[in-house]
């Protein structure tokens, strides 16, 4: 599973839009939906914002430090 399907899960575990991830994290919908599609490589900043916001507990973070 990649970092994206793992953002992914815990977004729509939460009920949230792209777009609510956007406005939590202060990240574009576009850049978000590109990190999940795996266009972009998240960087650490994108990932602990997301981790905070989804409340995923490291979850995220772990999934961005375990990636090939």
């Amino acid at each position: 599973m990649t970092f994206g399907d793992r953002m992914r899960e815990y977004r729509d575990h939460r009920g949230w839009s792209l777009g609510d991830l956007a406005r939590a994290t202060h990240y574009s919908r576009g850049h978000l939906s590109n990190v999940e599609n795996g266009r972009k490589t998240p960087t650490e900043e994108l990932v602990r914002a997301c981790d905070r916001a989804l409340r995923a507990k490291g979850e995220l973070i772990g999934a961005f430090e375990a990636r090939p």
